[in-house]
Parts: C-alpha cells; sequence; structure tokens
C-alpha cells in the first residue's frame, strides 16, 4: 500500500563526493535507490552541500541514476541515451517495485493491471502506449509521442486497449520522483509546503525520547520532509552557511542512531535507520 502522506527526503550531492570511481558511485547511489523503494519514499531530492566545482556533477549523477532505477526495465532504452555516467547502470540492483513488472507476455498479464507507459504514436483520435508486452496498447485519446504515461489495461485482445491512470488514483506504492535542485538547502526548506520538516543529526535528541511528539506532527501532516547532512557535516554546518540554525527550518532535530559505535554514520546508513523508525509509527 501506498503512504496516506507524501514522504520526502532532502540528500546531500555530497554522499559520492568521497568516493572516486565511478562504479563505486554507482553502486552507492543503487542502494539509496533501494531504501527510497523499500521505505515508500514519494520524492527525493538532492540538494547542493558542497561549495566545490563537483557539486552540480554529483547533483547530476544522483538525480540520473536513482531516475534511471526507477524507470520500468522495458522502458529505458527509450528514455535514456547512453552517456558516460551509466557506465556501470548494469550492477544496480532491482527495485521489484509494483510499478516494476517483470512479466512481458501480454497473454499472462491481468484485465486491469496497471502499468507505466510510453507514448509511440498518435493517430485517428487514438494513441499507441509502449508498456512493455509484445505489442503497444491503445488509448481513446491523443497524446504527445514520447509522454510518460499510466494506464490501466481493459482488455487482452490482438489490438489491446487501456485506459489513462492518474498517480493519485493508484492505491499502492508507485515510486519516487528525484528532483535536482541548485538551491541551499536551507532556502529550499523555506519556501517547502510541507506540514512536517524532521532534520536529523548525530547531535540531535534520540528519536525514541520523542517518538510520541513525532508521531503526533506525523499524523497531522499531510507531507513530510526528512532532511539529512553529509557524514563529513551535519546539517547544521550545511545551514550555518546560510546563516540558519535548525530550528528556522524544522520541527524537530533526531538523532537516529543513538550511542553509533562509530566515528560517523554515512548518509545512506542514516537513511536506512531513520525511515525503519518513521515506518513503525504509521
Amino acid at each position: 500500500m501506498k503512504r496516506p502522506r507524501k514522504l520526502i527526503v532532502a540528500l546531500p550531492a555530497s554522499i559520492v563526493s568521497d568516493i572516486p570511481h565511478l562504479r563505486e558511485k554507482t553502486q552507492r547511489i543503487g542502494q539509496i535507490g533501494r531504501l527510497l523503494a523499500i521505505f515508500r519514499v514519494n520524492e527525493a531530492i538532492i540538494y547542493p552541500d558542497d561549495p566545490s566545482h563537483e557539486t552540480e556533477r554529483n547533483v547530476e549523477l544522483i538525480r540520473a541514476i536513482l531516475s534511471y532505477m526507477d524507470t520500468p526495465q522495458y522502458l529505458r532504452r527509450r528514455l535514456f541515451k547512453i552517456i558516460p555516467e551509466f557506465r556501470y547502470v548494469g550492477i544496480l540492483p532491482p527495485l521489484r517495485t509494483p510499478h516494476h513488472p517483470t512479466e512481458s507476455r501480454l497473454e499472462a498479464a491481468a484485465i486491469n493491471e496497471i502499468r507505466i507507459g510510453l507514448v509511440v504514436q498518435s493517430m485517428g483520435g487514438c494513441s499507441l502506449i509502449d508498456v512493455g508486452f509484445e505489442v503497444p496498447v491503445k488509448v481513446r485519446e491523443v497524446l504527445r509521442p514520447g509522454k510518460k504515461v499510466t494506464v490501466r489495461l481493459l482488455d487482452k485482445s490482438n489490438a489491446p486497449s487501456a485506459t489513462l491512470v492518474k498517480k493519485e488514483e493508484i492505491e499502492i506504492y508507485w515510486g519516487y520522483n528525484v528532483t535536482a535542485s541548485a538551491t541551499p538547502i536551507g532556502k529550499l526548506m523555506k519556501k517547502t509546503s510541507a506540514d512536517l520538516v524532521i532534520a536529523t543529526s548525530k547531535y540531535g535528541v534520540p528519536m525514541m525520547n520523542m517518538i510520541k511528539d513525532i508521531k503526533c506532527a506525523w499524523e497531522r501532516s499531510d507531507s513530510v520532509v526528512i532532511l539529512f547532512g553529509s557524514p563529513s557535516e551535519g546539517i547544521q554546518e550545511i545551514l550555518s552557511r546560510e546563516n540558519l540554525k535548525v530550528g528556522d527550518v524544522a520541527q524537530f532535530l533526531v538523532n537516529s542512531v543513538p550511542e553509533q559505535g562509530t566515528q560517523t554514520v554515512r548518509t545512506e546508513e542514516a537513511l536506512a535507520s531513520t525511515l525503519s523508525m518513521l515506518n513503525i509509527i504509521e
């Protein structure tokens, strides 16, 4: 089932800056993509946190690979060009989410099955959509070729038909969106429409000590943002460059790994521990 509220995570671009090789960068981003899907995250914001010239490149790398991961396998060649950043995408783990069906035979599909597709042709008041079957499905609407859509299968004839479905109508988890931000996280959060913002830090209050307060705020919210810092700089240091404090942008500052046994906790490790605890309260 999908979450009753929108869950957004904000991740720093520097999560891959300590890794020199593209293969290892790709592997780490793959771990993050899996965590986003496991915990039903709706959106990942990649924000610039390092003033170095590598930041913009890292933002784009993370955005591209996470977006590639979220795209069903049968559409990847149509939607993504071959670029150097995709050299090692073959090592990425599959998401195995409901919007990534593995069956390509129309005869094995179920009526009313929902699939993501790509408009390949429009003519005569109809559009043909590639949804991963041997043949495209027909939708009785004129759509722009190249547009990504979600459809519901209506029949399994030789010329199968389908109808468009809005993402908000789907009752199961349907993947995540990725936003590459050029705006610093403090300024971004000042403009956010989210009802609740939770920042994470090793200097925060142990999460279990304030779980009741978080749960109350969580249940009153339609959208929640979780802010993560990097291993080299916590969210406080990142915000301080904008002359901001955590309290200026977030309602809670929590530590999801109290009494950590290592000097640092990697961002993907903090992501796993924080989302695990929040998953319990919902």
